[in-house]
């Protein structure tokens, strides 16, 4: 499936010092159940289960704490069969993930997010649940590159457009 954003913006979009640009999919699996639920996640990505607001990463994977019982799963692995009292679902088509990077990533994302984004309150490897401009999204905290921060940011795919808008809007806007 085409990009949500490939017919608005060209990618990458590149300010004074920040960058927004959208994240090549992978597939995107919730996993979620009833019983043993990180139990089943742990044996099925062989990766660490992350507590409540934390996400794991390993290699090209990663597991993201989604709420009690639920997690996604970013990986290449195609086909994820679901089992008594466990579920997966692929929700590579309706989301679209972005990445905010450079010095003023965090002063980007706080015109819209209620969060507080410092690293003493939002470290490498934290995920939240939240809005930007009341668009819902879930935001991660990676680790940095080139000593700058960087922030993943998954949207629901109708709403990847609006979003765009207004980061780039108020992208334009610093410094």
């Amino acid at each position: 499936m085409a990009s949500a954003l490939e017919q608005h913006f060209a990618m990458p979009q590149v300010f004074a010092a920040v960058s927004i640009n959208e994240v090549a999919a992978t597939k995107m699996w919730q996993l979620e159940g009833f019983a043993s639920v990180e139990a089943q996640v742990a044996k099925l990505t062989n990766m660490a289960v992350p507590s409540a607001g934390k996400f794991t990463e390993a290699g090209d994977q990663r597991v993201v704490w989604q709420g009690k019982d639920r997690y996604f799963w970013l990986t290449d692995v195609t086909n994820v069969d679901s089992a008594e009292d466990f579920f997966a679902t692929d929700q590579s088509q309706g989301k679209t993930q972005l990445q905010v990077s450079g010095a003023d990533a965090r002063a980007l994302l706080a015109r819209g997010i209620p969060v507080e984004l410092d690293d003493a309150a939002f470290a490498v490897g934290d995920i939240n649940m939240t809005h930007i401009n009341h668009i819902g999204v879930s935001v991660m905290r990676l680790a940095d590159v080139d000593e700058q921060p960087v922030f993943e940011l998954w949207v629901m795919r109708g709403f990847a457009v609006s979003l765009m808008e207004f980061l780039t809007a108020s992208a334009a806007t610093l410094r």
